[in-house]
């Protein structure tokens, strides 16, 4: 269906890529490298990580827009999103999500 429809193939393993790998970029690298990271940080970063690439390839038409990819972008805001909402809830007292090396026996 997609060669019926003239869909470049190219971009559109990039624009996979792209939502693949910029909504959980933050959620993944900070959660395991930040002590006090919090679990709706890494769920909110996500869902905005997806919709800021999802937003940054409708705006650039999967091309260099104002120098940025739409995977930079979009983990770009997932990022920012994950250290804002950390710091928030940091302030607000919410119990960090349990670490990933420490075993639960303990």
């Amino acid at each position: 269906m997609i060669s019926f429809l003239g869909v470049n193939i190219i971009m559109m393993n990039t624009f996979a890529f792209a939502i693949r790998c910029s909504g959980p970029f933050a959620a993944y690298g900070l959660g395991l490298v930040m002590p006090n990271a919090t679990k709706n940080a890494g769920r909110i970063s996500i869902i905005t990580g997806t919709v800021g690439v999802i937003f940054w390839q409708i705006l650039s038409g999967g091309d260099f827009y104002l120098g940025i990819l739409p995977v930079v972008f979009g983990c770009a805001v997932g990022t920012i999103t994950f250290l804002a909402v950390n710091a928030v809830e940091y302030k607000m007292g919410k119990e960090a999500a349990p670490s990933a090396y420490i075993p639960l026996e303990e």
